[in-house]
């Protein structure tokens, strides 16, 4: 449950701050998102 809420704030955030923004302005194309979360040793990643 940690994970999967953790994973989809950070997806989220991606969207709302619009991050990739200035590398496509540089004409960057191919952009992977990804979502980092950890708890103790375990980690979990999403990537778009």
């Amino acid at each position: 449950m940690f994970f999967s809420k953790a994973l989809a704030a950070a997806m989220r955030q991606f969207e709302e701050k619009r991050y990739e923004a200035e590398l496509r302005d540089r004409g960057v194309r191919d952009i992977v998102k990804l979502a980092i979360a950890f708890a103790g040793k375990q980690v979990k990643v999403v990537g778009r």
